[in-house]
């Protein structure tokens, strides 16, 4: 079967200013972003077993602390399941592409933090 490509200015559509890591930190966190956006949009797109695209141009910048909680806060959630985000999720950025490969570290450490703390018990 034909998985469709969704793809949305994600960033540029919630703020082009993000903001700090928690709501309580204030406007346009990543944390808000996540909850608000990114898991309904990625949901929707499982649902109809489509490839959500989480562009990241158009901001004036990412720091590391919103991408770790908007990505490795959806690992860390566990609203969706680890291999449903690999096989659903494409970050990108023609912009800098540092935030796209950023993103994916972030997601694969906190994979590697869950493994890991599984194994344990």
């Amino acid at each position: 079967m034909v998985m469709f490509l969704h793809r949305i200015q994600a960033l540029k559509d919630f703020s082009d200013i993000p903001g700090a890591r928690y709501i309580k930190n204030g406007d346009y966190s990543a944390e808000l972003f996540r909850e608000t956006i990114l898991i309904p949009k990625l949901m929707e797109a499982i649902d109809k077993n489509e490839i959500l695209e989480v562009n990241l141009d158009g901001t004036c910048g990412c720091c590391d602390s919103f991408l770790e909680e908007t990505f490795g806060g959806l690992v860390r959630r566990g609203t969706i399941g680890i291999l449903d985000i690999l096989k659903y999720l494409v970050i990108t950025s023609k912009e800098n592409r540092y935030y796209s490969k950023r993103s994916y570290t972030f997601i694969v450490e906190q994979m590697h933090r869950q493994l890991n703390h599984k194994r344990k018990y």
